[in-house]
This record gives structure tokens, C-alpha cells and sequence, in this order.
């Protein structure tokens, strides 16, 4: 695996340079392109980020790697990847929202139904098709 993050420390003046972060993630299998001749564009963008962006990145680096050792194909990391960076923001966002709400409802749900079955003792009341719906 190519390095990713870069820092260098200078002793006789006690700094750091920036830490420089060749962000890998991005790069799905749907951007590569063959070479066809020995001349390529070259596009570098630079943009600063947060720390807490930074160690969202690296953190999901690791994650990659792991997958990876777990034998997950490239085209299942592609996936992966372009439902965190090729979607929209908001609309992950809101996503992850109703799918909470979805989950706590659910939870609800079904200890409404524990606590239901949990006290009847007889049968009496319940026509034959509630039952087949709720099993």
C-alpha cells in the first residue's frame, strides 16, 4: 500500500510542514482510464480540512484495509465507497435520518407486541386472520 499521509518535522528549527493528505478514497475503478500514449493530464487540487475531517478520512482508510483483508472485492469497495463520496451530503444525510426513525419505530413496534403477547392468557377476541397476519 502507497503511503498516504505526509508530515515533515524540521530539528534545528523545531517545526512541522503541513500534513499533506493524498486522498485515495475518491478514486473509484469508474475513474481510471487505460494509457494509451506516454503523455497524461495531471489535475492536483489542494484544499485545507479540519482535523475532524482528516481523522474521518484516515479512520475510513483503515476500514477499507480491514474489508480488504476480509476479502472483499474491489468492485465491493467501489460500492462502498461511492455511497459515502459519490452521493450528495444532504441527501446521505437525510437518509441516515429517516432510517433512525425507521429503526426506533421498529423497536416500538415489537415491544408493543412482546408486552401484548406476553399478557394475554387466552385466545378469546382474536379472529383466526389477526393471527395469520401477525405471524
Amino acid at each position: 500500500m502507497m503511503k498516504t499521509l505526509f508530515s515533515r518535522f524540521f530539528q534545528r528549527t523545531a517545526q512541522y510542514l503541513p500534513i499533506l493528505y493524498v486522498n485515495r478514497l475518491k478514486v473509484t475503478r469508474k475513474h481510471l482510464k487505460p494509457l494509451l500514449n506516454d503523455q497524461m493530464p495531471l489535475e492536483i487540487t489542494y484544499s485545507p480540512v479540519s482535523v475532524g475531517q482528516l481523522r474521518l478520512w484516515l479512520t475510513f482508510g483503515e476500514s477499507m484495509k480491514s474489508m480488504t483483508a476480509l476479502g472483499f472485492s474491489e468492485k465491493q469497495l467501489d460500492d462502498i465507497k461511492g455511497v459515502f463520496f459519490d452521493t450528495s451530503l444532504w441527501l446521505f444525510l437525510i437518509t441516515m435520518f429517516v432510517t433512525f426513525f425507521h429503526l426506533l419505530f421498529d423497536v416500538l413496534a415489537f415491544k408493543s407486541d412482546i408486552s401484548f403477547w406476553r399478557g394475554r392468557k387466552t385466545m378469546v377476541g382474536l379472529s383466526t386472520r389477526t393471527l395469520e397476519w401477525t405471524c
